[in-house]
């Protein structure tokens, strides 16, 4: 045993692990020294029975009362992506999985595309493994999706409070955390949106082991660390996984800077972090490799001018995405022509047209206005959008992108944070309680300030400026992000051009206010003082709450009907009593929570339950205001067929479909407006969801067998992108619109699903395009009484809905030849294609599918099966963007598979890298070997 001990050793301190020996060299005993001071060990959870009790109570509460609907009935969640986005796309990936597939190739959107290389697949996150108890009968679908998402509240709530208990919270004190952060409105509202929740749910791991590896060096830690952010990669989110390397900077600079650490202490404890990110990286290679590789091709990886300096540095654009677009391309006219409109060196950087389309536009999406920052202590006084009031903020410009409903995050925690952070009116002259955290309420304080400033994102001094110089009335303008924090790290820092939505650190505010809430509270049970902070939010808010009940509805009469921003027409009234309720419940809770901290001083009994009286508030508070926040649909609701889907069907059972049960049926979708977020009905989310169901808005339509041939977002091909813009253009104009049929055609997209009416009134018609079961119209009513949705419009657009079958010859495979060559489809499994080729002469067969690279192609001789051709498969150079095979004179059996290169490397290297990391874990973990124990052996061998 001592032997293989010391070849164990021997063998882990070359190549690879000789730089981390190094590094762990330095915090030998030889050299105590210089090592840090490690805080005392916190317990995980409280050794006192009665208060861990409470915590899983209050917990538990919180949870039934946020999610009891959906968890424990048969509702489902629904709401934005989670709806229309990853219930499509999780159930056909688990199709897949149950077929015997690697899900690898998406056939429904675009004309097909990579699945794995888009990290929101979530292909290989091993919480998806729920899904598979569905595949074995045990639980529905259904149920398998709303526990993906509901099991990453207890995941989030035990981290956080790990991580407060680390930096020398108290109990009560990271129990408040824990909740603010759970159960505050950006969390909540991210279960529609699972990929960021999951982020959300990892972010206080990793910077708890961050820290620990901080503070050790140790290897066990930086292991650990390094699964975290993979797991956080893995689960959707790399923005999540690159904010925490970011963070743990922040946390080095803190630690080195309060310890006065020395120079090798710095490198090795530093060393060993950096360790961890590199080990996390290659831990989720297996969707870093294939989305680098995917990169190349989408416009995120090819902006048409440099998005930061270091795409200007390393010359990473190709221009304008129209240039890989042949010039005399029959099925895109003018495709030059975009080259007059080509942007300059820097204009994307100066944010100089943020009115195009494409990523450089996107990336400023869903900024935070400042102005919602009064969400912070006052819930829902902006507005109630998911329940259908109006939102008086929109009265305001540019308040149109709303990315979560509610910031708030309790009324109590905040001023407990504010608590934390000033000293106001403290009775002792004593400093700041030195909580255990070392620096961490400085970081923290850090943090939520520039949280704010970058969530702000295109709201910069540019915005500034010119709210300054020229007023209210104009929309955002180029270059009003120049000069903010999230211009800054947007240009300056590696990488995270490629993200989006500044809304998304929201997130980091609430997550800072967490801790400085816990910090307040145990700051409360030092000082015995702290209650003429609520006194700030009592009287001002009980103030406004009787001028929202005696004015508010005479104030806000005059905009009553009107809309503001693409928001919902005002409601005066519903406004008035809307602000009554969210300062009322601020004053009250304020109140409550005076009255609790007053009592304590002179009341024996509600001293001693002070503490769990201030959760509880808290919890209640929470509840209340967010109980609107997460609606639902009955599970039912996403196996309904409609009209348009049983007509698609209908008709493909006809004689000029005979292959249509092998590949997927190609639809173009014109319906781009959804009328039921412009209404003030109760269950409007409900009803858009409904229509968009019926409508096949995108993924909706995987579950028939039909793909979506226009769907938008930063992650198309950008020659593929430049094609649906001129088919756009070409449906506009009505002499054109014949072309457009044909270019269609050429892509096998048989069916088009638009609205009876365009937005001018006018009856939508197409040349060549048959109307299914044209003597008997069916013209789709979604609501019963339409004429009330649009009473307050001046825009209505019908959402009566036609089905028309583009009559122009079109199929998946086309000979791009003359004389008697034929092609016919065998199999096809998305990513494997199979087809019979007969051609006299050579002959180019064009498959109508979107080329990517690692497709292929090989063909055999069904002559002599002896015959084995290998097959380059090239871009059509016609379109620019579907698949061309050269098949020389004869009748060959050709199949096509996608095999990406990257995606296999990644997995391997993936594979190995998560098996050193449980190694390394169980081998310090359960033998009790220290990391110090194996460098001075080491040292002594290598001396």
């Amino acid at each position: 045993m001592e032997m293989f001990f010391r070849c164990s050793v021997k063998l882990s301190t070359q190549g690879v692990c000789r730089a981390i020996i190094y590094c762990m060299k330095k915090r030998s005993p030889l050299h105590a020294q210089d090592t840090l001071p490690v805080l005392p060990k916190q317990p995980i959870l409280s050794r006192n029975k009665k208060f861990l009790t409470f915590t899983i109570g209050l917990f538990l509460f919180l949870f039934a009362m946020s999610f009891g609907t959906i968890a424990f009935g048969p509702n489902q969640f629904f709401l934005r992506d989670s709806g229309f986005f990853y219930y499509p796309l999780f159930e056909q990936i688990q199709h897949q999985w149950e077929s015997g597939q690697l899900p690898l190739w998406d056939p429904y959107e675009n004309l097909g595309q990579p699945l794995l290389a888009n990290p929101t697949s979530s292909l290989f996150y091993p919480g998806k493994a729920i899904f598979f108890l569905s595949s074995l009968g045990f639980l529905s679908y259904g149920v398998c999706f709303k526990w993906y998402i509901l099991l990453h509240f207890p995941l989030a709530f035990y981290w956080f409070y790990r991580l407060a208990r680390h930096i020398g919270l108290s109990r009560a004190g990271s129990t408040l955390g824990a909740t603010v952060w759970t159960f505050s409105g950006p969390i909540l509202f991210a279960t529609s949106n699972p990929v960021f929740l999951i982020g959300a749910s990892w972010l206080p791991a990793g910077l708890l082991f961050a820290d620990k590896t901080l503070r050790t060096g140790a290897l066990r830690n930086a292991t650990v660390f390094a699964a975290v952010l993979a797991l956080m990669v893995l689960g959707g989110d790399p923005e999540a996984a690159w904010l925490c390397v970011v963070l743990s900077f922040g946390l080095a600079i803190i630690v080195f800077r309060r310890r006065k650490a020395t120079v090798k202490i710095v490198f090795a404890h530093g060393g060993m972090l950096l360790a961890g990110i590199i080990l996390g990286t290659l831990a989720c290679a297996v969707v870093v490799l294939p989305g680098l590789d995917m990169k190349r091709s989408i416009d995120r990886g090819n902006p048409d001018a440099p998005l930061s300096v270091w795409d200007l540095a390393g010359s990473r654009f190709c221009g304008s995405p129209s240039a890989s677009l042949a010039s005399d391309s029959p099925l895109v006219p003018d495709a030059t022509a975009s080259e007059q409109n080509r942007p300059g060196t820097l204009d994307n950087i100066l944010c100089r047209r943020l009115d195009h389309p494409g990523h450089a536009s996107s990336i400023y999406r869903f900024s935070l206005p400042p102005w919602r920052l009064c969400e912070l202590i006052f819930p829902n006084v902006g507005g109630d959008w998911v329940s259908g009031r109006g939102r008086w903020l929109a009265m305001l410009p540019h308040d149109d992108q709303l990315w979560t409903a509610s910031l708030y995050a309790g009324t109590i925690p905040f001023l407990l944070a504010v608590w934390a952070v000033f000293p106001l009116f403290s009775r002792s002259k004593k400093k700041l309680p030195k909580y255990r955290t070392q620096g961490y309420r400085g970081w923290t304080i850090w943090l939520v300030f520039l949280a704010m400033l970058a969530a702000f994102g295109a709201f910069g001094p540019g915005w500034l400026i010119g709210v300054m110089g020229h007023g209210w009335d104009n929309d955002i303008r180029n270059g009003d992000p120049v000069g903010g924090l999230y211009w800054f790290m947007v240009v300056f820092m590696p990488q995270f051009a490629t993200f989006r939505y500044p809304a998304k650190l929201t997130v980091l505010i609430v997550f800072a206010l967490a801790l400085l809430a816990g910090m307040g509270l145990d700051r409360l049970r030092t000082e015995r003082s702290g209650a003429q902070v609520a006194i700030f939010a009592f009287v001002p808010s009980g103030i406004l709450c009787v001028l929202a009940a005696l004015f508010g509805p005479v104030l806000l009469e005059s905009f009553n009907g009107q809309t503001f921003a693409g928001s919902m027409p005002l409601d005066a009234l519903a406004v008035s009593r809307l602000l009554f309720w969210s300062f009322g419940q601020t004053a009250l809770v304020a109140f409550l929570f005076w009255l609790t901290l007053t009592r304590a001083k002179t009341v024996p009994a509600i001293r001693k339950a002070s503490l769990m009286i201030i959760l509880v508030l808290t919890a209640i508070d929470l509840t209340w205001a967010h109980r609107y926040l997460i609606p639902s649909v009955p599970d039912e609701a996403y196996r309904s067929k409609s009209l348009v889907t049983q007509t698609i069907q209908d008709d493909l059972k006809g004689p000029n479909n005979p292959d249509s049960n092998l590949q997927p049926i190609r639809v173009w979708r014109g319906i781009e407006w959804n009328p039921f977020f412009l209404t003030q009905q109760k269950d409007r989310l409900q009803r858009a969801f409904a229509l968009d169901r019926k409508t096949l808005a995108p993924k909706f339509s995987y579950a028939n067998h039909l793909g979506i041939a226009n769907v938008h977002g930063t992650g198309i091909e950008h020659t593929y992108r430049r094609f649906i813009e001129q088919l756009e253009s070409l449906s506009r104009d009505e002499s054109r619109q014949e072309r457009m049929l044909e270019m269609l055609a050429q892509c096998n997209v048989r069916y088009l699903v638009l609205p009876w009416q365009n937005r001018q009134g006018q009856q939508t018609v197409l040349p060549h395009a048959t109307l299914l079961d044209a003597n008997t119209p069916r013209q789709y009513s979604m609501l019963d009484q339409p004429e009330q949705a649009f009473e307050h419009l001046d825009d209505p657009w019908p959402i009566n809905t036609l089905v028309w079958r583009n009559d122009v010859p079109g199929n998946m495979l086309r000979i791009k030849t003359t004389g008697d060559a034929s092609a016919t489809l065998t199999l096809y499994t998305g990513s494997r294609i199979e087809f019979d080729v007969v051609c006299p002469n050579s002959c180019q067969v064009i498959v109508a599918e979107q080329y990517w690279n690692d497709w292929k192609s090989q063909a055999v001789s069904k002559a002599n099966p002896e015959i084995v051709l290998t097959l380059a498969t090239n871009r059509d150079t016609t379109t620019g963007f579907l698949r061309q095979l050269a098949i020389p004179a004869g009748t060959w059996h050709v199949t096509m598979e996608y095999r990406p290169t990257a995606v296999y490397w990644g997995l391997a290297v993936s594979l190995f890298v998560w098996v050193l990391l449980i190694a390394v874990w169980l081998f310090f973990g359960s033998f009790g070997i220290s990391a110090a124990k194996i460098q001075v052996n080491t040292i002594k061998r290598l001396a």
